[in-house]
């Protein structure tokens, strides 16, 4: 009797598990995939992480994940391998970010173009043919308003940027409006500052430890005294994973809604490490900062509707990194 009823309950879990739908990340190497996998795992939900390079099975160690390499821009190739899965939840993160001392290049521009564009639409337009049975995130950026000259933005601000990496993700942005106008649940994620251990070593906290592990007594950085709103990559996923569960699909801010000086992060990495004798300074540059505008997020839509919340401050921040 006892063990009837345990293969009944086996049956019963399968069942219900065989029911869900299944988690695919486009875009399954970068940082947002790693920290969206391992929510995933701790969700008992299953991952397949489309990749360039295929991931070693020992990455996260689980029975729960695999990864998948195929080409995205073919859709005749995407469209048959979306046919083998019965429910689909898609969170569309791949696209190439520049940190603000890089320089965008026609190499960039085109790989994005591919990507936020006819990689997008390849996804989007399997999603219209099947629109109760698959659900996809697009990963916006709040680059889109860096010429918007605002005090903060929401999801009614009129995008306004002068670079072609804001010029792609916006398109994305429309494009998902596109669709999601015809029935299509297809939500957009305005992303804000986000960053983790994982963050490429150009961007300003990495930046900063970076010059201090090379023994720089004077740290650099483009302006001390610029005002970021950022986020744990740990909070702007939990942020997704609640948006992909809602009913109706919409845009959302992702962001702290507070901002922070550059020169106050420094100030913090010095406590934490005990190293008081650094000095900051901005690098001397003749040429004007692309970004004018202060990018504050109101996040008020996406509290209110999903009841998402931070969880981590300055410190938490840059805690994970050291």
């Amino acid at each position: 009797m006892a063990a009837n009823l345990f293969f009944l309950f086996q049956k019963l879990k399968f069942m219900k598990n065989n029911n869900k739908a299944v988690n695919l990340i486009v875009g399954g190497n970068s940082q947002d995939a790693q920290f969206l996998t391992k929510l995933l795992i701790k969700k008992e939900e299953k991952v397949v992480l489309l990749v360039n390079k295929k991931i070693s099975k020992s990455k996260y160690d689980s029975k729960l994940v695999s990864s998948v390499k195929i080409d995205i821009y073919n859709q005749n190739k995407v469209f048959k391998f979306l046919k083998k899965f019965k429910l689909l939840k898609i969170f569309y993160l791949a696209s190439s970010n520049l940190s603000v001392k890089e320089k965008e290049n026609s190499k960039l521009l085109n790989k994005n173009l591919l990507t936020n564009v006819i990689g997008l639409v390849n996804f989007l337009e399997f999603a219209r043919s099947k629109p109760k049975k698959i659900k996809l995130f697009y990963a916006c950026s709040s680059h889109i308003y860096n010429d918007t000259l605002t005090e903060s933005q929401n999801e009614k601000t009129s995008p306004k940027f002068k670079s072609n990496y804001s010029l792609v993700k916006y398109l994305g942005k429309e494009i998902c409006s596109f669709y999601r106008k015809i029935g299509v649940f297809c939500s957009v994620g305005i992303l804000y500052s986000h960053v983790s251990k994982l963050s490429k070593k150009k961007f300003l906290i990495k930046d900063i430890l970076s010059q201090i592990k090379n023994n720089k007594k004077k740290i650099k950085v483009l302006n001390c005294n610029s005002k970021i709103d950022l986020l744990s990559a740990s909070d702007a996923i939990n942020a997704i994973y609640k948006i992909m569960n809602l009913n109706n699909s919409d845009e959302f801010i992702i962001s702290s809604n507070k901002l922070v000086r550059v020169k106050d992060i420094f100030n913090k990495i010095v406590q934490i490490k005990n190293k008081k004798f650094l000095k900051l300074q901005n690098i001397k540059s003749k040429k004007k900062l692309i970004n004018s505008t202060t990018l504050k997020g109101e996040n008020y839509k996406l509290r209110k509707l999903t009841g998402w919340k931070q969880n981590d401050n300055l410190e938490a921040i840059i805690k994970e990194f050291i």
